[in-house]
């Protein structure tokens, strides 16, 4: 063989071997960074709370709203003996409590939450509040 076919046969053999990389590499991304379904969605929104409420345009209900919704499903705060519960809706009573700024949250094992984001859990809506660090007796 002489040099200039040589080398041709070289740049050809490059070439080939620079397509076969990009067309590995292009299947790879594409399997890596597959679309999310909507579970993936849900989690999300779960950890972002109300900044991924925003982000996603989920529509934040005010307070009362949320307790007239729930008043219609039996859900929300009685009093029972002269304590405050809170109504879930498969019958449970919670305690309920008040934050340090004078809010109500609710306790449910142990978890402290306030009671905008208790309403939105059991009206199946996303939870767009936060959720309160501490509580009163």
């Amino acid at each position: 063989m002489n040099s200039p076919r040589l080398v041709r046969l070289v740049g050809i053999g490059i070439v080939l071997l620079l397509v076969v990389a990009a067309g590995g590499y292009s299947l790879y991304r594409a399997r890596v960074a597959s679309s999310r379904d909507k579970v993936d969605a849900n989690a999300i929104r779960q950890v972002v709370g109300e900044f991924g409420a925003r982000l996603r345009n989920i529509p934040t209900y005010p307070l009362h709203d949320l307790e007239d919704l729930a008043a219609k499903e039996g859900i929300g705060v009685r009093t029972i003996n002269g304590i405050k519960v809170f109504h879930t809706k498969d019958g449970r009573d919670l305690e309920m409590s008040t934050t340090s700024d004078g809010s109500d949250c609710v306790v449910d094992h142990g978890e402290v939450m306030l009671l905008k984001s208790a309403l939105q859990w059991q009206l199946n809506l996303p939870i767009t509040g936060e959720i309160a660090s501490s509580a009163e007796d």
